[in-house]
């Protein structure tokens, strides 16, 4: 008569170590592990969540790579074994994806060259343990550790007629990808307006006078007024 082998199902698998990683960073590869199970001779491994490679490495197959993309959701990792009786009982470990840090530095922007300073207002990053604002010329911030701070321009801003300021962004643990961004700052130059010269400003009463010498330069429009008299 042939031997009898018994088969038993496959066991709950047990995760090596135990408990395993539980926060994953965007970008993020990582091997997961469960202890060999004697009665299991394929392991499955699954992942609730978006945004995630799995390969199962060589060998046993109760080890498996996770490699996360730039935009992964939150999941349950689940693994089981499979033998002729059958699955047996999933095992699962939930992950928590640390969100990106982002670093709006906000849209362009322009200022006088009247100005000495220059606060920002449109910046908004996000998901950040601490933020550092630096600027291209080497000029200085007043905080340039808020979102939105003070920028002291110098001269070489006024000599090139723009700066970049840039702010950089430290991600949340554990991840440590610093994220960047940059908005630029244009020196507009001071509006000039002259009247002009002319070899005599003498009118008659009920005449008119054409101001044809005028000039103005470094502007976005013009208007006329009247100093005096009713013209």
């Amino acid at each position: 008569y042939p031997p009898i082998v018994e088969q038993r199902a496959p066991q709950t698998l047990l995760w090596n170590p135990d408990p395993p990683t539980t926060n994953i960073c965007p970008e993020q590869t990582i091997v997961f592990t469960v202890w060999n199970d004697l009665n299991t001779d394929t392991y499955n491994w699954n992942y609730t969540g978006t945004g995630v490679t799995i390969t199962v490495l060589p060998g046993l197959g109760n080890s498996a790579e996770f490699a996360f993309g730039p935009n992964p959701t939150s999941g349950d990792i689940e693994v089981y074994g499979t033998n002729s009786c059958g699955d047996g009982p999933v095992t699962t470990h939930t992950l928590n994806i640390i969100a990106s840090a982002n670093a709006d530095a906000g849209a362009d922007d322009g200022v006088c060259a009247s100005e000495t300073t220059y606060t920002i207002l449109g910046a908004a990053p996000s998901n950040y343990l601490a933020i550092e604002w630096s600027s291209s010329s080497g000029g200085s911030f007043v905080d340039p550790t808020v979102p939105n701070p003070i920028y002291n321009l110098n001269a070489t801003d006024y000599t090139n007629g723009t700066v970049d300021l840039i702010i950089t962004a430290t991600p949340n643990a554990p991840c440590t990808a610093l994220v960047t961004g940059q908005m630029t700052l244009t020196i507009d130059p001071v509006p000039s307006a002259e009247v002009g010269a002319y070899p005599s400003t003498d009118v008659c009463d009920g005449g008119t006078f054409l101001l044809d010498q005028a000039t103005v330069s470094n502007n976005n429009g013009q208007e006329w007024n009247a100093n005096g008299g009713d013209g």
